[in-house]
């Protein structure tokens, strides 16, 4: 009696998971979709506009759930300053108007039109728009995760990341009566390439070197 008590439990658990598998109606050619990449991206210019941030302007450009990305224009005035903060990942941005820095680094670099810089896990610094800045300075970041805006004794003021960046943003729209923009960007998957067959006099190595 007790052995068969096993065999029982295992055909329950079979016929129990058969039943959920087949209740889905996932076809194969809707999972295959799965295993394609999304569409490109692309930011149309003007989809968003600037709004307070932390001393000077900040305009989202994305946002990504699934790597916590969020792209970002920020803005800002000779003399202006973003206040301390602790980057949780990596950072890249580039210049494209104006001459800012850290203060941290001022002695090392300030970037200019055209300039690229990055950042690493744990770094802090406080950035700010040099008083010579010749314009007004416009930088592209993509900054991955959160950042930690602290106070000059350390302590934490609030933990900025993907969402509540985004809620800023549509708080602003709510409050101006903006109509506010979809910044994940939702689009289709990315159309499969449907290769040539491949002709019998077809040489593999000169097709590699380009010729």
């Amino acid at each position: 009696m007790f052995s068969i008590i096993p065999l029982l439990f295992s055909c329950l658990i079979f016929v129990s998971y058969g039943a959920n598998k087949v209740s889905t109606g996932v076809s194969f050619e809707n999972i295959e979709k799965n295993i394609m990449a999304n569409a490109p991206m692309i930011y149309k210019n003007g989809s968003t506009e600037y709004f307070p941030y932390f001393g000077v302007k900040l305009k989202l450009l994305f946002t990504d759930p699934a790597s916590g990305a969020w792209g970002n224009q920020l803005y800002g005035k000779p003399g202006e300053e973003l206040g301390i903060h602790r980057h949780h990942g990596f950072v890249y941005g580039y210049t494209l108007k104006g001459k800012w820095g850290y203060r941290e680094h001022a002695d090392e670099w300030m970037a200019e039109p055209g300039d690229l810089i990055f950042e690493e896990p744990g770094s802090v610094h406080t950035l700010f728009i040099a008083e010579d800045s010749p314009e007004d300075a416009v930088v592209f970041f993509i900054v991955y995760g959160s950042l930690e805006y602290i106070n000059e004794y350390g302590d934490t003021i609030v933990i900025e990341d993907w969402r509540t960046v985004s809620q800023r943003y549509y708080d602003y729209c709510k409050e101006n009566n903006i109509e506010p923009y979809d910044l994940t960007h939702p689009r289709s998957k990315a159309k499969d390439l449907v290769f040539k067959k491949k002709p019998a006099d077809y040489d593999e190595k000169n097709a590699k070197r380009g010729l």
